[in-house]
């Protein structure tokens, strides 16, 4: 399910003018062995909006420009990502986790100078 684009502009490193863009589009991928396949994308479709805000509000917001310029920082969100909306899904799931991957098909990252 893509969630769509998360766009934040990274703060000149010292001495830079121009700010740099940090760019992300996020797709969740849904549980291959959900017992309501097409139950569990509808409801993830519905909350898409949810989603983007936790993300927007809680996730992007708690990294550091310097943080959003390392690489590994990605691997990171993608984890935070996961267990965030897993944890918001979970009221209306069973133990197994909804979603399995987040997945960053398209980004721009920061140069890292």
């Amino acid at each position: 399910v893509d969630l769509g684009q998360f766009t934040r502009e990274v703060a000149p490193e010292a001495g830079a003018l121009v700010r740099d863009p940090f760019m992300l589009r996020v797709v969740l991928v849904l549980n291959p062995e959900a017992r309501d396949l097409a139950g569990l994308k509808s409801q993830v479709e519905r909350r898409r909006d949810l989603f983007r805000h936790i993300i927007w509000r809680e996730l992007l917001p708690a990294k550091s420009d310097a943080e959003l310029r390392k690489s590994a920082t990605v691997d990171k969100l993608a984890t935070e990502i996961k267990d965030r909306i897993n944890k918001e899904l979970a009221s209306a799931r069973d133990a197994q986790e909804s979603i399995t991957q987040v997945l960053f098909p398209d980004g721009k990252l920061p140069e890292r100078r």
